[in-house]
């Protein structure tokens, strides 16, 4: 995967990079009448390519790595949220005070799962490397 970012600060061997993520509109958001604004994003890079404050680059990380995380922050929670609504239900009478309180559990599951992924995520992370510098900043001393 890549993207293009502008370097905030640099190091010998790190990069702090702005990503600019698309807004649902792409490259055009504001001809609708919808009020998108594109969020943008700061990652931490291998500066193999020496890039300085204000260089426009593109940042690469490897696309299974990415899937991973993707999997794991949304697959996971999810999966908790549904099999602690229906494992509840199974084990509870009729009625709709017992849906609500399926649901709850189901909540409470995806927020236990939300909470390990976050303690799990503190220890990995992806590893995004700047492969190109697109444009020099100009007011290079």
């Amino acid at each position: 995967m890549n993207k293009t970012g502008k370097v905030l600060s640099s190091s010998k061997d790190k990069a702090i990079i702005q990503v600019i993520r698309k807004s649902a509109c792409g490259d055009k958001c504001g001809q609708c009448s919808g009020t998108c604004e594109s969020q943008g994003i700061v990652i931490t890079a291998k500066n193999v390519q020496h890039a300085s404050i204000g260089d426009i680059v593109e940042v690469s990380a490897e696309t299974h790595d990415i899937l991973k995380y993707t999997a794991l922050l949304y697959l996971i929670p999810l999966f908790a949220l549904i099999s602690g609504i229906l494992v509840s239900l199974q084990f509870m009478s009729d009625g709709s005070i017992s849906e609500l309180i399926s649901f709850l559990i189901g909540l409470g599951l995806m927020l236990v799962s939300l909470l390990l992924i976050s303690k799990y995520s503190r220890d990995k992370h992806l590893e995004f490397q700047v492969t190109q510098i697109i444009r020099t900043n100009k007011n290079r001393t």
